[in-house]
């Protein structure tokens, strides 16, 4: 069955839900030092892992049969697993509410941010979460999604399948390979060991030559000898 199809026929169903205190909006944020306000008010309001969920609830939509524009609008910012019309939950006059479910949190994360306060066929709405909808196993899989993405990010106990270890090595330009052979061998072991970590040194030679400088030195060699031996004939 289809995504849209099941949302559809979810939509005349009756899921129970409570209107919870966090579920009221709150007032903006008007004493904000000028440098911490941002282009709109918002409010203050804290969020943590537990307070995020893949459960949406959307109050404010206009009640003049839009329920398939609704869902289109959700789909913009992910994958749905199904939206309902949530008749017995608390609304103002002419408005309806919407219980929207996404299939990863990163969506409706981002899906909040966007839909709370957008103008919509004349009506602001207002966007919160509802955890106390999901499951044990849902509420464990966030929380484990959670932690690696911490691990990833401090790098720290971080799961190998989220990190990719491989660092490419720096590789001294010619320029500097040639400046280092021309130093003393004390300024070149000062020099050497300012240098990154991840500079690639296998390039010099034990005597501090460079292989690259050689070869270029080779060269010019051989051509003053050549020059050299043309001259000596005329």
């Amino acid at each position: 069955m289809d995504s849209r199809d099941n949302a559809m026929d979810l939509q005349t169903l009756d899921i129970p839900v409570k209107k919870l205190p966090h579920h009221d909006q709150l007032e903006l944020c008007v004493t904000r030092a000028r440098y911490r306000q941002g282009r709109k008010l918002t409010a203050v309001r804290v969020y943590t892992v537990n307070d995020e969920s893949k459960y949406l609830i959307v109050n404010g939509v206009p009640a003049i049969k839009i329920g398939q524009e609704m869902e289109m609008l959700c789909q913009r910012y992910g994958d749905l697993e199904y939206t309902h019309l949530l008749q017995e939950y608390p609304h103002e006059d002419y408005v309806e509410v919407y219980l929207i479910k996404y299939r990863r949190l990163k969506n409706a994360r981002f899906a909040k941010r966007q839909l709370d306060g957008k103008s919509f066929y004349g009506q602001v709405l207002h966007v919160c979460y509802a955890p106390e909808l999901e499951t044990v196993d849902e509420t464990r899989e966030k929380l484990q999604e959670r932690r690696k993405s911490i691990a990833a990010l401090t790098r720290h106990q971080q799961d190998p399948a989220a990190v990719n270890h491989i660092r490419k090595r720096r590789v001294m330009p010619s320029t500097a390979m040639r400046y280092m052979n021309q130093l003393r061998t004390d300024l070149r072991q000062e020099h050497m060991d300012r240098l990154h970590p991840r500079v690639e040194d296998s390039h010099l030679t034990d005597n501090g030559g460079c292989n690259e400088g050689k070869d270029d030195n080779s060269t010019d060699s051989g051509e003053i000898s050549h020059s050299k031996q043309r001259a000596s004939s005329k």
